[in-house]
């Protein structure tokens, strides 16, 4: 009796050893065939690494210890994507429904740190300006095919979509992510919750308003107003350049300002930052980020300015920022920018806003009465 039972506690233990051994195998020779066949003319990543392979189920495999590379070309001048080295505690494929051919995706302690260097190389240290960490993924995909010849192509569409994803922060895929983000802004560390929120048929990466809120002016002069908030809490992806764009800008037209007094600081600051909005993320999204802040002046701001000073102060602003787009849609370069402040008849210089304001209003006056 006792012959049967220890060979069969020995077959078991062989088998559960060396199917990790197979599975280990096959998993390298599996990437070897795929990575070289899935790649994108913007996206470029390293082959994956892991430490061990194993069933966690009798339909769910999962990796352990995963490292790879990602770098994203940007599509405009100004729009810049980090090198990052992404980590990855645990990778779980699960086999959801022969059927329907529904496979599972989930990831758990997802990190992803930028690089300090252009290149992808393994070797290179880490940079704590950004950081995300405590990530967790989860998806169903629906594969077309099981097909073993098939599935590149499939899976290149799925990262087609997961690409976008990375870029924009919004996807037509099912996913569920959460994770914190850390990032540095004039020294000074932040950090965010993000999670993945759905509208409609679309899921957008939300970072969360209530620590946004509790940041203040991320390391600058003036505060966000609401509508700053909730669009850096709708734009996760960009949040870290949208604020160093802001940052530049400023400091920037303050050194400007204090080399010379003549300098208009309020309208060349707004007028940078628009341009180089434009640049990054082109007009239609920089006029969004403009106008959520000059719109959306807090109930203590108002009440600190009369009625009549804040008309005027957003007449301004709004007419500045509209140039600072048209400048950049022109092709003009950044060190332009400053002389055109100085010399170009269509800035609304501070000193003259009231006076450009109310002859704004005339001009719509005149043009109501007749």
């Amino acid at each position: 009796m006792r012959t049967p039972v220890l060979f069969s506690i020995f077959a078991v233990l062989w088998l559960y050893f060396f199917s990790n051994v197979i599975l280990a195998n096959v998993s390298e020779k599996a990437l070897d065939r795929l990575v070289p066949h899935i790649r994108f003319p913007e996206l470029e990543y390293t082959r994956p690494i892991f430490r061990n392979v194993g069933f966690t189920s009798y339909n769910r495999i999962s990796w352990y210890s995963i490292t790879f590379n990602l770098g994203m070309t940007a599509d405009r001048p100004g729009e810049k994507f980090d090198n990052i080295t992404i980590n990855i505690r645990e990778l779980s494929l699960s086999l959801d429904s022969l059927k329907e051919r529904r496979v599972g995706i989930r990831a758990r302690g997802i990190s992803a740190d930028k690089l300090q260097s252009d290149s992808l190389s393994l070797v290179l240290k880490k940079n704590p300006e950004n950081r995300t960490e405590a990530g967790h993924f989860e998806m169903q995909l629906n594969f077309r095919s099981l097909i073993p010849h098939k599935i590149p192509e499939q899976l290149r569409d799925f990262l087609d979509e997961l690409k976008e994803f990375l870029r924009t922060g919004v996807t037509n895929l099912p996913v569920k992510f959460s994770a914190k983000e850390a990032f540095l802004i004039k020294g000074k560390p932040f950090v965010a919750k993000v999670r993945v929120q759905k509208e409609g048929d679309q899921y957008r990466l939300m970072m969360d308003e209530t620590d946004l809120h509790r940041m203040g002016s991320f390391g600058g002069k003036i505060l966000p107003t609401s509508g700053d908030i909730r669009l850096l809490a709708r734009n996760p992806v960009r949040a870290p350049q949208l604020l160093k764009i802001r940052d530049k800008a400023e400091s920037a037209a303050a050194l400007a300002h204090d080399r010379n007094p003549a300098v208009p600081e309020d309208a060349y600051r707004h007028i940078l930052w628009s341009y180089l909005l434009t640049r990054a993320f082109g007009e239609d999204f920089a006029r969004e980020v403009t106008d959520a802040h000059e719109s959306e002046a807090d109930s203590e701001e108002i009440s600190r300015m009369r009625y009549k000073s804040f008309d005027v102060d957003r007449f301004q602003d709004f007419h500045n920022n509209a140039l600072g787009r048209s400048y950049a849609v022109q092709g003009r370069s950044e060190s332009e920018i400053l002389d055109l402040v100085m010399t170009d008849p269509e800035v609304i210089r501070d000193k003259e806003a009231e006076t450009r304001f109310k002859a704004a209003q005339r001009s719509r006056q005149k043009k109501h009465l007749r």
